[in-house]
């Protein structure tokens, strides 16, 4: 199923993988997956970010190819290596379409602290080794995570030091031209990733 967003105000991937509208209150069914297209893509914000290789990513890398951007971080018990791992086997499905041969899946770190490029680049080879991995700046991290909508909280740190950070499993879906262009909320599985996001692009292309 999908859905359009109407409206221009923001929207925000909740906690659990809702995605709520701030200025309506309305939430699509939580038993249900979605495939979430803004009636308009939005541009994302200049953006200075690091990759796990140690280089620069900017908005720029965005462009040129569909991605799917999911945010986490390394040190995650259950949604970050359950939906990459999903991630990695969406990829063998779409393989055959043209528009997605040369997508991009990004994930971003929200734990800079801990995850740096070189951890980051060994947790994503666990999945696949063609994913992105960034971190960076805290504020550069909270402009795309804002930009995006991507919710999430961060505990107090135990005494041991360690901690845990809530948060949903939406995947971001950005154009070309490097703008948030929808959401696929949870709960996620291979083949209804694979399903959902070429019914998204279908849709966008009948209404250009």
């Amino acid at each position: 199923m999908l859905m359009v967003l109407a409206g221009t105000a923001a929207f925000g991937a909740g906690l659990g993988g809702l995605v709520v509208s701030r200025s309506t209150g309305t939430t699509p069914d939580a038993e249900r997956p979605e495939g979430l297209l803004w009636p308009q893509v939005r541009a994302l914000p200049a953006l200075e970010l690091v990759s796990d290789g140690g280089q620069s990513f900017g908005t720029y890398d965005f462009q040129g190819a569909w991605s799917l951007v999911f945010v986490g971080y390394t040190s995650c018990p259950d949604i970050c290596p359950m939906t990459l791992a999903q991630l990695n086997q969406m990829h063998r499905r779409v393989q055959e379409d043209a528009r997605l041969s040369r997508m991009q899946t990004v994930f971003v770190s929200v734990d800079p602290e801990r995850d740096s490029p070189q951890r980051l680049r060994e947790y994503l080879g666990h999945f696949n080794d063609d994913f992105v991995g960034l971190t960076g700046d805290p504020a550069q991290l909270e402009l795309l995570t804002r930009a995006l909508g991507a919710v999430y909280m961060m505990e107090e740190p135990d005494a041991h030091g360690d901690y845990l950070i809530h948060h949903s499993s939406a995947i971001f879906l950005i154009s070309p031209g490097a703008e948030l262009a929808g959401i696929l909320t949870g709960p996620h599985d291979p083949a209804g990733l694979a399903e959902r996001l070429r019914a998204m692009l279908d849709f966008m292309q009948a209404r250009a």
